[in-house]
């Protein structure tokens, strides 16, 4: 699969994103969009929005194989040092599908590294960030909305997973608490795909 990664930059010790969401949208006359995604973004579409379980495994396949051979920190491949995959607390808890926390599932599958769902939790219910009118509203909507349950990932190195890169709002919210909360050492991040404008 081609993908067109981008570093993303923040709060975090190093970041990238896979390959952006949609190449275009326009508008149909009759209500509705006709969009043009790459492979990935289609992949990440059908998953999150048509529930369809078999894009999860080749979206872990293609993100694995990126963070092995491709995602270092000066020179050096971060893989041998990742102590923990942490994907990103749904903003719908009870949803019972959750399309990142099956993604980094199977992607700590295929690199041998744990997944911890228990150790970040969300604790406040948030709006929707794309229904939110700015960065400032983003920012004071997840402020505290993000709680660490343990200690054991001290002065360790772990990876954030999350589905799509905007603002960068929720990973700097996140990062922040994993850095004051969990005393974590190294912050990573990775989104499958970006908007159009995110990352640049």
């Amino acid at each position: 699969m081609n993908i067109n990664p981008q570093e993303i930059h923040g709060n975090w010790r190093a970041g990238w994103t896979l390959d952006v969401h949609t190449l275009s949208s326009r508008p149909l006359p009759g209500g509705g969009y006709d969009t043009n995604r790459p492979e990935l973004g289609e992949l990440v579409f059908q998953l999150k929005y048509r529930h369809d379980r078999t894009k999860i495994q080749p979206i872990a396949e293609v993100t694995a194989n990126f963070i092995r051979e491709k995602f270092a920190v000066d020179g050096y491949p971060i893989l041998p040092y990742l102590k923990a995959i942490l994907p990103i607390p749904p903003s719908d808890q009870n949803r019972d599908f959750q399309p990142v926390t099956e993604v980094a599932q199977e992607i700590g599958k295929l690199l041998s590294v744990p997944v911890r769902t228990d150790y970040l939790t969300k604790v406040k219910q948030t709006t929707p960030l794309k229904n939110l009118p700015d960065v400032a509203s983003k920012r004071e909507q997840l402020s505290g909305a993000f709680v660490v349950r343990s200690q054991d990932l001290k002065d360790q190195c772990v990876l954030l997973v999350d589905d799509l890169y905007d603002s960068g709002t929720t990973l700097t919210e996140v990062s922040k608490v994993l850095y004051e909360q969990g005393s974590v050492q190294h912050v990573l991040v990775l989104t499958f795909t970006r908007t159009r404008t995110g990352g640049n």
